[in-house]
């Protein structure tokens, strides 16, 4: 019932992602505190909220050790919903799919759509930046206003929301940004960002562009889930 509650707070359904209630932003900051999580409210619109410790150490440090051997340059996903290399992002990944079976990451998959309501999503990106590496500020949400990205919403769903966790925390840098909202998150091993990139009316927030800065010194690790 909980879950239930908060998906029709958030104004999102399978069916439709309109139409949220005004208590959107209390009950929000409620269920957070039932599931005994410390927070902070970054910004209250667009909703950006810091979870601290959503990870532990034994979990970061697990997704790290299962994606290094089949880390690769990866591609991202444009406007469009094409994949295409880019310059603007400076990394090399995997996905973990959802078929796994590992319990471990299993019980961080169900503690997400816990936290969030959201029961569809993709697999789980790992990404590693070295020294210098960057994602340059850029929009996760597919823009419906093209032919292709309708298309890509229309068959795969938008992505309303994305949670980004900190797996290793470089020695310096890598921060990540929001230009629109002028906010600095540090990558802390075991956080986690959690934003909304559409409002409670189904429609894209162009404020939640955001990015990684460069990573001055070390290295950086992330965990990605993308909602629809």
């Amino acid at each position: 019932m909980l879950l239930l509650l908060l998906i029709a707070s958030l104004g999102f359904s399978a069916a439709s992602p309109a139409l949220a209630s005004e208590d959107y932003p209390e009950y929000w900051l409620t269920h957070l505190s039932q599931v005994r999580y410390k927070f902070q409210v970054l910004s209250s619109s667009p909703k950006v909220i810091l979870i601290e410790n959503f990870l532990s150490d034994v979990e970061c440090d697990y997704l790290v050790f299962k994606a290094k051997p089949n880390a690769q340059r990866l591609v991202i996903f444009d406007g469009d919903g094409n994949q295409v290399q880019s310059k603007i992002r400076s990394s090399e990944g995997t996905f973990i799919e959802t078929n796994h079976g590992n319990p471990l990451i299993l019980s961080i998959e169900q503690r997400l759509k816990d936290l969030t309501g959201f029961q569809k999503s993709e697999s789980l990106q790992i990404a590693h930046y070295g020294q210098g590496g960057e994602y340059r500020p850029h929009f996760d949400y597919f823009d419906g206003s093209t032919d292709k990205g309708a298309d890509v919403i229309t068959r795969f769903g938008q992505r309303y929301a994305t949670a980004l966790a900190y797996l290793v925390s470089p020695t310096s840098g890598g921060n990540t940004i929001f230009p629109k909202l002028d906010i600095k998150v540090a990558p802390t091993k075991g956080n986690m960002v959690l934003f909304f990139n559409v409002d409670k009316n189904g429609n894209v927030d162009p404020r939640t562009l955001h990015g990684g800065a460069p990573v001055e010194e070390g290295e950086k690790w992330i965990m990605n889930r993308w909602f629809h």
